[in-house]
């Protein structure tokens, strides 16, 4: 027992011995250790971080001149931006006004400071959008007069279009690193983030012909990512990739008509086409040629819901003369949905066949396809008569007075009345049967 206590005491005496001759460094450890703990997180912040990459595969045939939205969105900005309800609102000016006569707006500067990615600062004179039909005039170092020949009240719109110096020296978030072309086609392009301190990871844009390119491109690991994929196909068996599904209101599925063709020059034909066909009973259901996210959407016009007996009462209207099946074309993608509206049209009586077609036709009776629709409520382009981008020949004297005032009118409540009017007219002409807002998917290496 004494021989124990006897360790004990020799093993205190030598750790006591221990710390008396290397106390001084031991608190100087303990000092130092805590203040490393405390400044440790300022140090690396010094240190730049590894950010993370995204490789993002586009489907579409690009060059410099001729970017995406998305991208150039990224790497510069226009006068104004516009919000998903397709509202306009300020971006590099702060403000603007219109004259009375609605040809002249002022867009007003200097509420904030914008830099161009190679450090210089943002000035008036850099604006360089090139219209045949307006003047720009610089007032002082605030102020931009844009000269316009006519009236034309989507103008805000127009200028939400990103400005650049030569070499895609943008105002965004991203600046342009690197480029790889073929030719005059753009095959690549890598986007950095211009804040070195944000969290905002480097993106590789890898753009290709077609999906079937796209998907192969996915899993050899070219790409991590695909945007607006229309199908999820074989990558629903794969348990290494987030599939995300959502819904694009930016654009419609319809069942065109060429309405210069008999018997789609009959409104009653239209009509009971439209009758004959389901349609969706949700969210993604597409009323008419509007957004359903616009301030100008206008939810009470005529749904079509299906009704066989009303569609054939209006097709015993229609002097029908076919002597061969009616043609749909459509396109590789709707070839699904092209079935079953044929199988649909049968039950009216009218003989139907399905075309696939990569392009689109120049002359048709039936295109069921996908149309964008613009971000303001102006379609003057699609539906007034004489348009070489109305596909349907749709004319109609009422609807050409309304798309003809609404890109007059500035006061905001009266262009909304005029483009409630022009949908309600239009739905009740059918040169289209509205069907649905599409369906597209995200797919992600996990």
């Amino acid at each position: 027992m004494n021989l124990f206590f006897k360790k004990i005491r020799f093993i205190f005496r030598l750790t006591l011995a221990f710390f008396k001759k290397r106390l001084p460094v031991i608190l100087i450890g303990i000092f130092l250790g805590a203040v490393f703990f405390r400044v440790s997180p300022l140090i690396i912040t010094f240190f730049p971080r590894a950010r993370k990459v995204e490789k993002i595969g586009l489907v579409g045939k690009y060059s410099i001149t001729e970017l995406p939205p998305e991208v150039l969105s990224k790497i510069s900005k226009g006068l104004t931006h516009i919000t998903p309800e397709g509202k306009v609102e300020p971006e590099l000016s702060d403000r603007w006004e219109v004259s009375p006569d609605g040809k002249v707006y002022t867009f007003y500067f200097g509420g904030k400071k914008h830099f161009w990615h190679d450090g210089t600062e943002f000035n008036l004179g850099d604006i360089n959008y090139n219209f045949k039909d307006a003047k720009i005039l610089q007032i002082g170092s605030g102020i931009l007069k844009i000269v316009l020949e006519e009236p034309f009240s989507p103008f805000p719109s127009v200028v939400c279009q990103p400005i650049f110096k030569k070499g895609l020296i943008g105002l965004g978030s991203y600046k342009v690193k690197k480029i790889e072309k073929s030719g005059k086609t753009l095959k690549s392009i890598v986007l950095v983030p211009v804040d070195k301190k944000s969290n905002l990871p480097v993106i590789i844009y890898r753009f290709y012909l077609n999906e079937s390119q796209i998907r192969t491109a996915f899993k050899l690991g070219e790409i991590n990512k695909i945007e607006e994929l229309e199908s999820p196909g074989e990558f629903e068996q794969l348990k290494n990739v987030n599939i995300s599904k959502y819904q694009k209101n930016d654009r419609y599925v319809a069942l065109f008509f060429k309405t210069d063709n008999p018997p789609c020059d009959e409104k009653s034909f239209r009509q009971a086409i439209a009758y004959s066909i389901t349609k969706e009973n949700n969210k993604s259901r597409a009323i008419g040629p509007i957004s359903s996210l616009s301030w100008v959407y206008n939810p009470g016009v005529k749904k079509y819901e299906k009704d066989i007996s009303k569609a054939k009462l209006l097709m015993s209207k229609v002097k029908l003369n076919q002597k061969a099946p009616f043609l749909i074309y459509t396109f590789p993608t709707l070839e699904e949905e092209g079935k079953k509206i044929l199988s649909e049209l049968k039950e009216i009586g009218l003989e139907v066949e399905i075309k696939i077609t990569n392009f689109l036709p120049e002359n048709f009776d039936l295109l069921l396809a996908v149309q964008k629709i613009p971000a303001d409520p102006d379609q003057y382009s699609f539906w007034h008569t004489g348009q070489a981008s109305n596909l349907t020949h749709f004319s109609n004297p009422r609807i050409d007075k309304l798309l003809e005032d609404g890109r007059k009118t500035h006061n905001e409540e009266e262009r909304k009345k005029i483009y409630f009017d022009f949908q309600r007219f239009l739905v009740e002409e059918s040169p289209a049967v509205f069907l649905y807002y599409p369906t597209y998917y995200t797919i992600e290496r996990k």
